[in-house]
């Protein structure tokens, strides 16, 4: 083994060893001192030994020697015990001479390198330990059996929203998925209606979702979840009423466990993947100081594991949801290249085709639709309910809606193989009672309800008084995708941030941010000639979304971490009652009111979620004093 050492002439460093006694006296100037040092080195580094000539940090050379008989001469050296002796024994300086100045100076510099790479090493082993010890502490197989299950457990999420969201805007906005029936009277709104009876039972189900956890167990859930959704969207196949209803039920009863126990697991997969250390984010913090804390808790702690992974998984479910998206456009923009069959597949003339999907709109007195918050729902009732127009109808669809439904099924197929593949996802966990987390729960609910209300809002009555209205259905896909976008750049930006920034700060520009959103759709008309428009008010509604997710989503999972499922359950209820009730009130409400509402939901729930972070603020800057 080569034993490296290095020495630096010019500072002036004294060597010596357990041996060895100090070659100078209080009185011994430093020449005198680097000329002993240099005569040492000489007599104990024969012209044998090999020298290579380096530059430290700091600019100046010195000379590493790898002859084995310095061991035995050099082996208690200390960088910061030299440098106390060398201060020691100098001289005292004399104030008026520029030499004893300039020496002062040297020294000072001398002294503020000396303890920056000290430092530097220091913390450069705390992290060569950290990382050494956090992955020895956490067995391997059980990290490659997390980490694979993680993998396939968002891989399964993101096919899920690839075939979900898409449909969701599609249904909930102009019922794509449907054909007329002659004895139902209400054509245009029936996705919206189906959808808030699936959002109510799922609602329901989230208040049972622990139990059937605690039951059944996570493996058996996500399996039932992927193949709800594959029964869910096999309905849309043949899109009659008799077929969809039981379809939108059996999705009610999985969606809401699907949420609930997908957090569950990511909170779970992130504490098996941190270290249990006190330093990395134990249960014990006594007797770790805070800066080691520091060091320790932004690759190792628990908090930072749930970060990461959370990160992911919402990042997959945004990806998914953009590729879903994009899919859809293209399938029915390029089905309605042709102008006979634009939207319906039938052999009635262009005019009769474009005329039924417009007949839900209002016409002003020079035949324009009317657009925007000036939207009131109705449906052209010219056309008699027993007539022979409806029953042709009832044999039409939205043309490409059927490759596309296919498309979406191979997705859900997927995700169910994907889920089978999971090898032992269980956790031993014991849920207890909500009523320990009131607090959370009053003042953190209208927000998970406001949540809700501006989703089911901007999927359903925004795609169609603003987009279908004014650039036609087939359009409503292409809206999406910069929602998408923009929901997964602000979500990622944002989960880094709030690191860094205050909660408060965040909620105020989103607050702020989503108040000029609904100020612009309440007073701005649109029209062909601003389509643009159209695209970049839901990139900018998806921005605020995620904020408002990724603040409840931290607050559960950093906050009530042992808890997730728990104060998920009831705010999650909370949300998909939101949007149970906003789908339920598309083909009622006209959409100034539905606006007016959204805003005063806004600041309802923006004050008590306000007054909530706060409150965490202080308990952790509390903790954090405590250390």
């Amino acid at each position: 083994m080569i034993n490296v050492y290095a020495f630096n002439f010019t500072d002036g460093v004294e060597i010596w060893t357990n041996n060895v006694a100090p070659m100078y006296s209080d009185n011994t100037s430093p020449i005198s001192v680097v000329a002993a040092a240099k005569a040492f080195l000489q007599q104990k580094c024969p012209p044998a030994a090999r020298k290579v000539m380096r530059t430290r940090s700091s600019g100046q050379a010195h000379h590493i020697w790898d002859d084995p008989m310095i061991e035995q001469f050099i082996t208690n050296y200390s960088p910061a015990s030299s440098r106390s002796h060398r201060l020691a024994v100098a001289p005292p300086l004399t104030i008026g001479y520029p030499f004893q100045s300039s020496t002062l100076g040297n020294r000072r510099r001398d002294s503020v390198n000396s303890s920056i790479g000290a430092t530097s090493v220091r913390r450069l082993l705390t992290v060569n330990n950290r990382s050494y010890g956090c992955r020895h502490k956490i067995p391997t197989h059980v990290r490659n059996k997390v980490t694979k299950n993680f993998i396939l457990l968002t891989i399964a999420h993101g096919l899920m929203c690839t075939a979900l969201i898409p449909l969701i805007g599609l249904q909930g906005s102009n019922s794509t998925w449907f054909q007329q029936e002659p004895w139902l009277a209400m054509g245009p709104d029936v996705g919206s209606g189906l959808l808030s009876i699936c959002c109510v039972v799922t609602a329901l189900m989230c208040l049972v979702t622990t139990k059937i956890i605690r039951k059944f167990g996570y493996s058996i859930v996500l399996a039932s979840i992927y193949g709800g959704l594959c029964v869910f969207l096999a309905t849309h196949i043949y899109p009659v009423l008799v077929s969809l209803v039981p379809g939108y039920l059996v999705l009610g009863l999985v969606l809401g466990p699907s949420v609930i126990c997908k957090q569950t697991l990511v909170v779970s997969m992130a504490g098996k993947l941190s270290c249990s250390q006190p330093e990395c984010g134990g249960t014990s913090m006594a007797g770790i100081n805070a800066d080691s804390y520091d060091d320790h808790r932004l690759l190792c702690s628990r908090d930072e594991s749930i970060r990461r992974l959370g990160r992911w998984f919402r990042a997959a479910g945004d990806f998914g949801m953009i590729i879903g998206t994009i899919i859809a456009a293209f399938i029915l923009t390029c089905a309605s290249s042709n102008r006979a069959g634009c939207f319906y597949i039938s052999a009635f003339d262009g005019y009769q085709l474009d005329r039924f999907p417009y007949s839900t709109f209002q016409t002003n007195d020079h035949g324009e639709r009317i657009c925007g918050s000036h939207l009131c729902p109705v449906w052209d009732r010219n056309i008699p309910i027993n007539s022979s127009t409806i029953n042709s109808l009832s044999l039409q669809s939205y043309t490409g809606t059927i490759p596309l439904m296919g498309l979406y099924l191979i997705c859900a197929v997927v995700a169910l193989t994907v889920t089978g593949l999971t090898t032992d996802i269980e956790h031993n966990v014991k849920f207890d009672s909500i009523r320990k987390m009131s607090d959370t729960l009053l003042f953190a609910g209208p927000m998970a309800y406001f949540i809700g209300t501006e989703q089911g809002y901007m999927l359903a009555d925004f795609m169609k008084a603003f987009v279908s209205c004014e650039l036609g259905p087939n359009s409503v896909a292409g809206a999406m995708i910069g929602m998408g976008v923009m929901q997964l750049i602000a979500a990622c930006t944002l989960s880094m941030l709030l690191r860094h920034t205050k909660r408060v700060v965040v909620i105020i520009a989103g607050f702020i941010f989503h108040a000029c959103l609904l100020l612009v759709l309440l007073r701005w008309k649109p029209s062909r000639d601003d389509s643009a428009v159209l695209y970049v008010i839901p990139a900018a509604w998806g921005v605020c979304n995620a904020v408002w997710e990724t603040l409840t989503t931290a607050l559960v999972t950093l906050s009530h971490t042992t808890k997730v499922a728990e104060v998920m359950s009831p705010l999650q209820a909370l949300r998909f009652l939101g949007l149970g009730i906003t789908f339920a009130g598309h083909g009622i409400l006209c959409e100034a009111p539905k606006i007016i509402i959204l805003a005063i939901l806004l600041v309802i729930s923006v004050i008590p979620y306000t007054m909530l972070e706060l409150k965490l603020e202080t308990q952790r800057k509390a903790a954090k004093v405590s250390l």
